[in-house]
């Protein structure tokens, strides 16, 4: 009997063990965390997980990220122990500033994008930008009397955009603005920039399969746990389609990013005034309502630029730039709702 005993206790015990390692391993569920406030839009962290604790403690981790980077690359506030762009701006034309390595490492990709992009993706036009916010903010608050900003003033303030008048000193982590009237703007390529980032610490925490989205900049990595591709659409920018402009577009290892004059703009006379600026007048382009972008997902910083480049370019400008590139993707949008598109973005309507 106790022999009878023991061999039915130990069978129990191992269908136990059998029952708790395998039977009770739950499959992936979605997982989403939302952020607010960080670079003045919305932002979410998509990912299918069984391991929720491994996700909360991600998703904790991206938080930090991007409130540092909101810091780091705010203008308009300052912050105890951050030496951020608004500090270095209000330092234009005296001595070198000793910053983190990070706001280094940002400045350098943007000095890269404006030699890239023949200077119309550029960070340091930051005083035009300026007179640009300056009115729209009053003119949104102060509808009747809502205004553009003077033209000689804006000729003034083009004359300190040279992105050669911010020096940069890797070896001493250190920066400077020789020029005392230029501001530095991040705002061009700062999204996407960050996103870039976001994906290099959501995989080196073990996560492979994620999408991330910062403001409308898209970026997946990996699949969902059956086998299917994230998807994402370009939104319809004169809003006559709840689907967007474009049908599902595949963006798994992918990122896809789009600058359009349809959402940040204001009302002059019954013209609307876009938030994009142009290097050449100072004025807000007006030959495209957006223009999306589709790269590999560690290029998502590449394809904010190019999207505020191309937004400014001509068509053909454009398109001769994508050609010199590799695996890049573009649909523009033109006021009239007609488009072009380059081989491999698919699913234009």
């Amino acid at each position: 009997m106790k022999r009878r005993i023991f061999a039915f206790a130990l069978i129990i015990s191992l269908l136990a063990s059998l029952l708790s390692s395998c039977s009770f391993a739950l499959p992936p569920q979605k997982q989403v965390r939302e952020y607010f406030g960080y670079f003045d839009t919305f932002s979410s962290l998509t990912v299918y997980t069984s391991d929720e604790e491994l996700f909360e403690s991600a998703a904790d981790e991206l938080d930090s990220l991007f409130e540092d980077y909101n810091k780091l690359f705010d203008i308009y506030h300052s912050y105890d122990g951050v030496t951020n762009l608004r500090t270095i701006n209000e330092n234009a034309g005296k001595g070198a500033l000793k910053v983190d390595e990070r706001l280094i490492a940002a400045l350098e990709f943007g000095k890269q994008m404006q030699d890239l992009t023949n200077g119309h993706t550029n960070i340091a036009l930051g005083s035009v930008i300026s007179l640009w916010h300056e009115a729209r903010e009053y003119s949104k608050k102060n509808p009747d009397s809502a205004y553009i900003p003077d033209a000689d003033a804006i000729k003034s303030a083009l004359l300190h955009t040279d992105i050669d008048a911010l020096v940069i000193d890797r070896s001493s982590l250190t920066v400077k603005i020789t020029d005392e009237k230029l501001l530095l703007d991040l705002g061009a390529i700062s999204k996407g920039y960050v996103a870039e980032r976001a994906a290099e610490l959501i995989l080196s925490l073990g996560i492979k399969n994620f999408l991330i989205n910062l403001g409308g900049n898209v970026l997946s990595c990996g699949q969902k746990p059956d086998g299917s591709e994230w998807s994402a659409v370009v939104e319809d920018p004169f809003g006559k389609s709840k689907d967007g402009f474009t049908s599902p577009i595949s963006i798994s290892d992918r990122t896809l990013v789009t600058s359009g004059s349809y959402q940040r703009y204001y009302t002059v006379d019954n013209k609307n005034y876009s938030h994009i600026i142009s290097k050449d007048n100072g004025m807000p382009p007006e030959r495209f309502v957006s223009v999306s972008i589709i790269c590999p997902y560690s290029q998502s910083g590449l394809a904010d630029a190019l999207s505020t480049a191309l937004f400014c370019m001509s068509l053909e400008e454009g398109r001769a730039l994508v050609e010199s590139l590799e695996d890049v993707s573009v649909l523009w949008i033109f006021p009239d709702g007609s488009f072009e598109q380059t081989d491999g973005f698919g699913g234009a309507k």
